[in-house]
């Protein structure tokens, strides 16, 4: 009986490290390209335009994050991160950086939630 539940607390626990993996991972990374995509859509950037720097999911947070140099603003670098439970507009969050400070007056700013 002993070896039936510790077998049992195994399985669960290995599944759930399965199911984690799988959605903090690639089901996350697609979510986030697709909503990260559709904001920039949304701040008129044109996607020909870019340069991916990296990109990447934080599976602890089960935050995805892709980082942009864009060709008409390259002088900021554009970190998109995406997460499914933010509460804010399209569940991304802009960061526009300039040699490691936050910049407030980018080409592409961030996108104000509409009611």
């Amino acid at each position: 009986m002993k070896k039936i539940v510790i077998s049992a607390l195994c399985l669960i626990l290995v599944g759930g490290g399965i199911w984690y993996y799988v959605y903090n991972g690639p089901m996350q990374k697609k979510a986030g390209e697709k909503a990260i995509e559709q904001y920039m859509t949304a701040q008129n950037v044109n996607l020909q335009d870019v340069t991916m720097l990296r990109s990447g999911v934080n599976f602890l947070s089960g935050v995805y994050i892709e980082s942009y140099v864009i060709n008409a603003d390259s002088e900021n670098e554009y970190v998109y991160s995406y997460s499914r439970n933010s509460g804010k507009p399209y569940d991304v969050n802009l960061l526009v950086m300039k040699d490691g400070s936050e910049q407030t007056d980018a080409m592409y700013p961030k996108l104000e939630k509409e009611n």
